[in-house]
């Protein structure tokens, strides 16, 4: 059974810090549910620096977000809203600017824990919802100078020797699989 939860994001210095809504089916998903979205935005390593610092709270208990409690569907796990805190004068409370979780897939090279490998976040496929093995099949087929490994919510791109790079062939190849609509500011 699904539920709504809450879960704050702080940076170490405020900037980026906010609120993200997430459903799913106990506190440690919506967490690593969280921490996997704000991974995966360009910028979102700026909004918290460790899941661990997260902090998760039911929604129906959380009084700031009480209206959008009911009307929150929850047939289906993820993230639903994000609210960013913002502030124009230092003396000024806060105030929420709400953003839609972004629908493009990331593709990344050298992030921290895969310096010399390409990882690949795919719209949709985060918390619950895993990426068909077909999918990563698929690329495999059309890189076979690299190894494709399907981690479930992401998939892990390494190049033949260890570490090679082919951005153009990559980027072609992913887009072929899972369309266009695909970031690759980080490359």
């Amino acid at each position: 059974m699904n539920i709504a939860y809450v879960v704050l994001h702080r940076s170490p210095n405020g900037e980026g810090s906010g609120y993200t809504i997430a459903v799913a089916g106990c506190q440690t998903r919506a967490r690593m549910m969280v921490w996997q979205y704000l991974c995966r935005k360009p910028e979102g390593y700026r909004q918290c620096s460790s899941s661990s610092l997260l902090e998760v709270e039911l929604l129906e208990d959380f009084s700031l977000f009480s209206d959008l409690y009911f009307s929150l569907p929850l047939q289906k796990a993820g993230i639903k809203c994000e609210y960013c805190l913002h502030t124009t004068e230092p003396e000024e409370a806060p105030s929420m600017v709400a953003y839609m979780p972004d629908e493009k897939s990331y593709l990344m090279f050298g992030e921290n824990g895969h310096e010399r490998e390409y990882v690949l976040n795919v719209a949709g496929h985060f918390g619950d919802e895993f990426i068909p093995q077909l999918m990563s099949n698929k690329l495999q087929m059309l890189l076979p100078n690299f190894d494709v490994s399907n981690r479930g919510t992401r998939i892990e791109i390494v190049g033949k020797p260890y570490g090679s790079r082919d951005d153009d062939a990559v980027t072609a190849a992913v887009k072929h699989v899972f369309g266009e609509n695909l970031n690759t500011s980080r490359l």
